[in-house]
């Protein structure tokens, strides 16, 4: 009789313990989905749009076919969207300066000269390419500081960056030069001060 006391005592700790193991099993299961969730990676299923295998074409885009690559890809994939966000958030900086970085970050300085905003003077429409603007818009705002930025603000720094491409990477200060001068070895006083301004403001474009 005491036998059989102590082993039904066994089989009653045997089967709390088995339903302890049970329980810590899924609530490891739950730890490791909040830990994929807080990793930005969510739940692991195959056919998840997040989970996509996806390469965005190499950034910035050197032509207009590749924009225009780019400006697909993201019409049809959500993979594709959620990255270049990501990407746009992390660029930095306050204001136009977000919108600088970002469209350098996707637009090469050659194809910049290339497009305005509305697609004049025999210019590209650079609106036109609708995915790429929502996209630019979402991942402007996710920058810290940015939450609150309209269309209207970010449509018009775009604007401004795109009419001054012809000014950057030298170009401006290359024009200058290219102009006959009275003595040809001297430089006047504005060239001098515009390859200081070329120098000072190479960063901030």
């Amino acid at each position: 009789m005491v036998l059989k006391n102590v082993l039904q005592g066994y089989e009653t700790i045997f089967g709390l313990l088995e339903t302890a193991l049970q329980k810590l099993d899924r609530h490891e299961q739950l730890l490791l989905e909040i830990a994929r969730r807080q990793a930005g990676a969510g739940p692991v299923q195959a056919d998840s749009e997040e989970n996509d295998a996806v390469d965005l074409p190499r950034l910035p885009c050197e032509s207009r076919e590749d924009l225009q690559e780019l400006n697909t890809l993201l019409e049809n994939s959500g993979a594709a969207r959620k990255k270049l966000i990501r990407i746009i958030s992390l660029v930095g900086g306050t204001g136009a300066i977000v919108v600088n970085n970002t469209l350098k970050s996707i637009v090469g300085h050659n194809v910049s000269k290339t497009f305005n905003m509305i697609g004049t003077k025999g210019k590209e429409s650079f609106a036109a390419l609708q995915s790429i603007n929502s996209i630019i818009k979402k991942g402007v705002r996710a920058n810290r500081g940015m939450k609150e930025t309209s269309d209207k603000d970010i449509a018009s720094w775009c604007g401004r960056w795109f009419t001054n491409a012809r000014d950057r990477k030298g170009d401006r200060l290359a024009r200058r030069l290219a102009k006959p001068q009275i003595a040809e070895d001297v430089l006047p006083v504005e060239d001098v001060l515009l390859v200081e301004e070329e120098i000072v403001g190479a960063d901030s474009d």
